[in-house]
């Protein structure tokens, strides 16, 4: 090497050497204002005073080329701090393109994260960050910007959206403290290239605008727990790649669009708690379905048949609406379905028998319904079930013996329906059973002595029913009862 071409190369080193203690001390710095709970201990022990760059730090990735860093993760350690030191982290980060802080317990605020102007990636969601959002203009790089779920407050500057087209990722959700909006940002509507939108919780007002429908790469829009009023846009059906929709506990009315039906990939959907109105028919093309929510609104008329064919269904909430007619006997039965809740309609039939066919079901409630016929033995076989609830209906014969006796159910409910015959001496099986409803049926016989033995009972009504005989000593092992009714009856004798 020509000796002319030393003083260069010494310059070089000592520029690069210099670069990376400025990167080491800013990390530092950034790990200093921390306090690390012993569980991260292991994560910040590459975090070395001595280390000579900072590329080996876990969670710091750094440009090969260049050997500066271009990224920082620190992701769900519980690390807590008063104030992060943005300023420190920017200044002397200079290529840093992602800052990604989620899930921790890091408060004060974020002004100073305006000069890390390379950003493509800016997440801090899940924190106690507080104060205003500054101007964030200066990052107009950003693909990324998520500062959901923490305690912002003020305005939020909407305007700065406009520096910032390439946004991929925009969450601000769950900031309860944000100033309400009188209309939905129109700068929103500008961020064509947005797969993923997260509103929720953000005091966003006013009518969804027709331009949401320019936002036809969104995977995922989340406007619920919002003061959004007027009807569901009818421009929503040119988002045909939705996989989650969102919308829940606003104050839309209306029906569901026309053309509703073209958001054949959405995956989840709920619409619960708002003042919707008209039939489900727009929703019997969406096979893809996974989670179905629409409860507490004011939807009408039959549920599609080809529900019954959906093959990914797994959860279906629509209690609190004005349906009738019959549920499709095949519903659930595909997939591992695990949860339904259709209380408080007009429904009638039967119980459709194959919901727990995969033996994953949790929960099934029917009540406040017409529903009739008997209980499907099915259910009383589904190892998995935890609350079966079919009160206030008009199912009638006698209760599967397997029910009695069902090993995981904590709640059962039958009360006012048809219901006949005994209550299953194998009752003191249930060692799971918490709740036990039987009011308002025609069950006979007497309180077998075995119920005793279900430990975990605190709340027994079985009133207004047929039931003689003196009630059983066994009663009181049942240290944690609280509730015990059996007005209504033929019982005699003295009380334990």
């Amino acid at each position: 090497m020509p000796p002319a071409c030393f003083p260069i190369l010494l310059l070089l080193l000592s520029v690069t050497t210099g670069a990376a203690a400025s990167e080491v001390g800013a990390l530092l710095a950034f790990k200093r204002a921390l306090t690390v709970p012993p569980a991260a201990a292991g994560f910040f022990a590459t975090w070395d005073t001595a280390a000579a760059t900072p590329c080996n730090f876990t969670g710091v990735t750094c440009d090969p080329a260049a050997g500066r860093v271009t990224a920082v993760s620190v992701r769900g350690r519980g690390v807590a701090a008063a104030s992060v030191p943005f300023s420190d982290v920017c200044g002397a980060l200079p290529r840093l393109k992602a800052l990604f802080l989620p899930e921790n317990r890091l408060a004060g605020g974020i002004h100073a994260v305006r000069a890390c102007v390379e950003l493509r990636d800016l997440t801090l969601a899940f924190n106690g960050f507080s104060g205003a959002v500054p101007d964030l203009s200066p990052l107009t790089k950003l693909r990324r910007l998520d500062i959901s779920d923490n305690s912002f407050s003020g305005a939020f500057p909407w305007g700065a959206l406009a520096a910032m087209p390439d946004l991929v990722v925009f969450g601000i959700g769950d900031n309860p403290f944000l100033v309400r909006t009188d209309s939905f940002p129109d700068e929103v509507t500008k961020l064509t290239n947005l797969t993923v939108l997260w509103l929720n919780g953000a005091n966003i007002g006013g009518v969804i605008p027709p331009g949401i429908g320019d936002l036809v790469n969104l995977v995922d829009l989340e406007l619920q727990d919002n003061y959004l009023a007027g009807e569901i846009p009818r421009e929503i059906a040119k988002l045909t790649e939705l996989e989650m929709l969102e919308l829940y506990n606003n104050s839309l009315h209306g029906e569901l669009p026309a053309g509703f039906g073209r958001l054949t990939k959405l995956q989840f959907l709920d619409a619960s708690m708002n003042n919707l109105t008209g039939s489900l028919s727009e929703l019997r093309t969406l096979t893809q379905l996974r989670s179905l929510q629409l409860y507490k609104n004011f939807f009408s008329g039959e549920v599609p048949p080809e529900f019954g064919e959906f093959k990914e269904l797994v959860n279906i909430s629509l209690y609190n609406n004005n349906l009738t007619g019959e549920l499709p006997r095949s519903l659930g039965s595909w997939a591992q379905f695990i949860f339904i809740d259709v209380s408080t309609n007009s429904l009638s039939g039967p119980i459709p028998p194959d919901m727990c066919k995969q033996g994953t079901m949790l929960e099934l409630y029917m009540l406040d319904n017409n529903f009739s016929g008997e209980i499907p033995a099915t259910y009383a076989r589904c190892k998995s079930l935890r609350e079966f609830r079919v009160g206030k209906n008009s199912m009638s014969g006698d209760v599967p013996v397997e029910l009695w006796a069902h090993p995981n159910v904590t709640d059962i409910d039958l009360a006012d329906n048809q219901f006949t015959g005994p209550i299953g001496g194998s009752i003191g099986n249930a060692m799971s059973l918490e709740y036990l409803n039987l009011a308002g049926n025609q069950f006979s016989g007497v309180i077998p002595p075995q119920i005793g033995n279900a430990t975990n009972l605190w709340f027994i009504d079985i009133s207004y029913n047929e039931i003689s005989g003196e009630i059983p000593q066994s009663i009181r092992k049942l240290t944690g009862l609280q509730r015990l009714y059996l007005a209504g009856n033929k019982i005699s004798g003295a009380i334990p």
